[in-house]
């Protein structure tokens, strides 16, 4: 409350006068009364043109008065002259006058005249003292409080200037030049953006923006400047040292005595800080915001003020479902209004304990009263929001609805029994019962648990609104339901329908439903139901039709031509591709049987189709030639299959026609091809060996005679070196020899493993003892590196894996002048189990040599290759890495490679081998212990194999010489087919020549032979 006398500024004087214009009415005693009460001073005047009489003398201006009564018809005369008066009166505020306008019985008024006016509201007659008091007293206060804030904003100026001095960062642009130019900044401006005076002189203040400066404020604080007007607005920008910050800006233009803006002044403090603070007030009302609006039950916030008694400031949409009423409407409404009158005592005395500070909250059921007038129960939750102070400011109401609860305690508990039992039973469809009432409103008295199973509806919610249910119904359907319904109620007749609904979650359902109507004596008319779900039917029968089409659309358009015909023959459906191929168009074939297109020597009968009738086969597969329209043969490729009707009995059949004219040609074409590469081969291979034969015999005579030479004791120093480079070069020629036959071999695809068991210890062993000794020929390390946990037992191509690791060894050793060289072997995961089992082994080859350069990675792969490209002094075919790649792809691995130029090179492999614990060696083939005497020298396998080899016919024995001497590897491997068992090894020594392309070694043994026996 505002008196008079506690706040003289509310007047132009001290009389505290209320100036009644107009007719003074049945009440004026009582409303002149009350006001004296308090301290106020009414008066009756009148209206005459643009002043009033004040009983009986004339007040003209300036005005007395704190506040004006008037009638609605008076209201803009005098609104017209108080406005004159602001436009002299100094300082114009005082002449703000508060109007309160008397609207008579009956008068016509428009409220907005007081929404868009400041300082004015209104009574509606008749109206008591205690109203008039109020509303003057609130006209006081508002404007008191506009008094208020022009003082503080005259004052908040005042202080601006101030800071802007002291605190704030200034910059002074000159506005009579282009681009507004800064002429002076203070050092709080040099403080906030790390700028000199000195640095920005001349410049535009645009430079602080940085690349932002597309921002929506900018365009604001142009505008401002162009207009001469003072603006404030936050900018996003930018410090020397290049740290972003939020820039309040305030702008003021100073003008000259003419009028004309010479200098822009702007006012830049940090308000980084404020904008966080209010991003971050933004993000918690927004959160809040959006929790209150979606919210699923009703919640609202309710005004604490007394003259307001709970009016709802805010509800959510929830709770104006649950009441019935927009949210403008609930605005309008207190507590009391939409409360039930038994239950809102209950609910006001909590709230006057809770204001109290007794409970900090509290909770009820209570029933509020519906826009359209029933019942509402509601679970209420109520609690305070308060200020930092602990003032409370507003009350958040959450209201529960918990209608459909009371309204089930309520029903008939041994009827929803029964039929909740007899619905319960029904997996895929409900029972339900609809009334009519006389009205002509329907509802469902009784729903099934099963409404939820099909539809997702509560049997609840459907009871509690019915066009929940019906909205389901797709729109295609309703007219179909509605007329059908209607002619049910009209006829007592059976209502009967197929229906598609669409579920809450998007799905389709179809539904049969089915129900028998019967009219009560008071008009009502009640359906007894049955809805059964029968989607999975319609799909069924969409899938068949769907299907259906498919067949037809994949059978007309397939690329391959295809046929249904009959158990006869005769043609039922052809597609465009079986025309194309046989050069008929679609009617002539159908009146045609299969006899007309096919050979008359291959005739079509049932019998050609008994494999399929007995089930001995699905398919039928065969190459078959059909004649074309012209006559010509048609190679083809045809498949032939039944099909059956439901019980399982043929019915047609379907054949697919592959043309293969193209195919059986290239077939043609590769067979020739195949006979003139196995032509070719065999003569590479002669060729070969007899390369092998005329170079080996005349290398070897090379061979002996350098060595008788060398042992000469008449020979000087230089001819025992030029021996020894005969002899070096001779055994160069018969590596190359032997590398090429190798590589020869592989490339025809003779290269064959060769799995033996073997011991992986020994194999390092004898590596280590030959190279060991190569290496410290050129001071050079050497180690074998064996995993703890590595196999020694294994079985793999045991030739292949040594020939691999020499040539990487004598390359290492080669190229390598300082440092070492080295062999480490490793599983790649785990170790080995007690029995047998595959395991990968890892080897790597490193030495410390001169390095290959990346770009030649791959090329010393190839064939005649030298293994350090571009090195001096390197040695050797090219050949050696080229078959070490080829015998690794053969065990199924590849080579790695990793090395720079002068930091050496590393070699890596991996391979799978089968590994064999000693417990179960002995049912293995035996593998020679470490600790065992050597093996016998080949002297001595020959012996064995001639011995084996005397044994044999001299027929066999001629055929042998005959097959090897033409390189006929057939024949030589169905000579050795006809061996026994005990000429095992003969045989195993002449597949493994036979394997390497060495024919002259089967020659020579058979030449020596035969001079032996002779």
């Amino acid at each position: 409350m505002v008196s008079p006398r506690a706040n003289s500024s509310l007047s132009l004087s001290d009389n505290s006068i209320i100036l009644w214009l107009g007719d003074r009415g049945s009440h004026w005693k009582q409303h002149q009364a009350m006001l004296g009460d308090r301290g106020y001073t009414l008066r009756a005047g009148r209206l005459e043109g643009e002043r009033w009489i004040v009983r009986g003398r004339q007040r003209t201006n300036p005005i007395e008065p704190i506040a004006i009564v008037v009638r609605g018809a008076d209201f803009e005369p005098i609104w017209q002259m108080l406005g004159a008066l602001v436009r002299v009166a100094s300082p114009p505020e005082n002449c703000h006058i508060p109007i309160l306008i008397r609207i008579g019985v009956g008068e016509a008024f428009d409220p907005t005249l007081v929404l868009e006016r400041e300082g004015v509201d209104y009574l509606r007659e008749p109206f008591e003292s205690s109203d008039l008091l109020v509303r003057i007293e609130r006209l006081l206060q508002s404007g008191s409080r506009r008094r208020q804030q022009t003082q503080i904003e005259q004052q908040w100026t005042i202080l601006e200037r101030a800071i802007a001095q002291i605190g704030i960062g200034v910059t002074i642009s000159d506005a009579l030049r282009a681009d507004y130019p800064i002429v002076y900044v203070n050092s709080v401006f040099e403080q906030l953006t790390g700028y000199t005076f000195a640095e920005v002189k001349g410049q535009n203040c645009r430079f602080l923006q940085g690349k932002k400066r597309d921002q929506p404020q900018i365009a604001t604080l142009r505008k401002a400047i162009a207009t001469g007007e003072p603006c404030e607005v936050i900018l996003e920008n930018y410090r020397k040292d290049g740290t972003r910050f939020w820039n309040q800006v305030q702008i003021c233009p100073f003008r000259d005595a003419e009028g004309t803006v010479t200098h822009i002044v702007g006012l830049q403090s940090d308000a980084s800080d404020r904008r966080a603070q209010e991003q971050f007030f933004f993000e918690n009302r927004e959160r809040f915001r959006l929790a209150f609006e979606n919210a699923p039950i009703g919640m609202a916030i309710a005004s604490l003020e007394p003259e307001k008694k709970g009016t709802l400031l805010r509800a959510n949409t929830a709770l104006c479902r649950m009441l019935g009423y927009s949210h403008a409407e609930l605005k309008q409404l207190t507590i009391e209004r939409v409360s039930h009158p038994d239950d809102w005592k209950i609910d006001l005395d909590l709230a006057y304990k809770l204001l109290a500070g007794d409970i900090d909250r509290y909770q009820i059921e209570k029933r509020y009263i519906h826009k359209q007038g029933h019942i509402v129960w509601g679970n209420l939750a109520v609690s305070l929001v308060r200020n930092e102070v602990g003032e409370p400011l507003y009350a958040i109401c959450h209201v529960e609805d918990i209608s459909d609860r009371k309204r089930a305690e309520l029903a008939l508990q041994e009827r929803e029994t029964q039929l909740q039992i007899l619905g319960d039973n029904l997996d895929r469809g409900l029972i339900y019962q609809l009334v009519r009432d006389p009205d002509g409103c329907y509802r469902f008295s009784y729903m099934s648990g099963g409404v939820e199973r099909l539809l997702g509806l509560t049997p609840e919610q459907v009871k509690a609104d019915p066009s929940s249910l019906y909205a389901l119904i797709a729109e295609e359907d309703r007219p179909l339901h509605d007329r059908l319904t209607e002619e049910s109620w009209r006829n007592l007749s059976v209502f009967s329908m197929q229906m598609r609904k669409r579920k809450p979650d998007g799905s389709l359902q179809w539904s049969q439903l089915r129900s028998v109507p019967r009219r009560l004596p008071d008009g009502t008319t009640i359906w007894d139901g049955i809805e059964v779900d029968i989607t999975e039917l319609k799909l069924a029968e969409a899938q068949l039709r769907e299907s259906e089409e498919r067949f037809r659309g994949a059978f007309d358009d397939a690329a391959v031509a295809m046929a249904i015909v009959d158990l006869q023959g005769n043609f039922i459906q052809v597609n465009r591709a079986l025309c194309d191929l046989l050069g008929y168009d679609a009617e002539e074939l159908l009146k045609l049987n299969v006899c007309a297109i096919v050979d008359p020597e291959e005739h079509f009968a049932a019998k050609t189709l008994q494999p399929l009738f007995e089930g001995r086969q699905s398919a039928l597969v065969q190459e078959r030639e059909y004649l074309h329209k012209d006559g010509e043969k048609i190679a083809t490729l045809a498949s032939i299959s039944l099909l059956k009707d439901e019980r399982g009995k043929p019915r047609y059949a379907i054949g697919q026609i592959q043309d293969i004219r193209a195919r059986k040609a290239a077939e043609a074409q590769l067979v020739h091809a195949k006979e003139a590469a196995e032509a070719a081969n065999r003569a590479k291979s002669a060729f070969l060996a007899n390369m092998s034969h005329e170079l080996r015999t005349p290398l070897h005579a090379i061979f002996g005679f350098s060595d008788l030479l060398r042992h000469s004791p008449n020979l000087s120093e230089i001819e025992r070196e030029h021996l020894q480079i005969v002899r070096r070069n001779g055994e160069n020629l018969l590596g190359l020899i032997n590398e090429i036959l190798d590589l020869s071999k592989i490339e025809v695809g003779r290269g064959l493993l060769k799995l033996e068991h073997f011991d992986l210890y020994r194999l390092l062993q004898e590596l280590e003892e030959i190279f060991g000794v190569k290496a410290r020929q050129k001071n050079l390390g050497f180690q074998t590196i064996a995993a703890p946990n590595l196999p020694r037992y294994v079985c793999s191509d045991r030739l292949k894996l040594t020939q691999v690791l020499i040539q990487l060894l004598e390359n290492a050793i080669k190229f390598t002048t300082h440092g070492e060289v080295s062999l480490e072997v490793r599983p790649v995961a785990g170790d080995c189990p007690a029995q047998t089992l595959r395991e990968r082994l890892r080897f790597a080859v490193r030495d410390t040599g001169i390095g290959i350069a990346e770009e030649n990675h791959d090329r010393i792969f190839e064939p005649f290759t030298a293994e350090r490209v571009g090195t001096k002094g390197s040695t050797g075919s090219g050949l050696g890495l080229a078959l070490v790649r080829k015998h690794l792809e053969l065990l199924d691995s590849a080579i790695e490679l990793s090395s720079e130029p002068e930091n050496g090179s590393t070699f890596a492999f991996e391979i799978e081998v089968e590994t064999i614990s000693e417990d179960v060696r002995g049912t293995q083939e035996a593998i020679v212990d470490p600790a065992s005497p050597p093996t016998a020298s080949p002297t001595a396998e020959e012996l064995q194999i001639e011995k084996l080899l005397a044994d044999l016919s001299a027929s066999w024995k001629q055929e042998l010489r005959k097959a090897a001497l033409v390189l006929d590897d057939r024949a030589l491997f169905a000579l050795l087919d006809r061996l026994s068992d005990r000429e095992a090894p003969l045989v195993h020594c002449l597949r493994t020549w036979i394997d390497n392309f060495a024919y002259d070694k089967i020659i020579e043994l058979l030449d020596r032979h035969c001079q032996d026996s002779s």
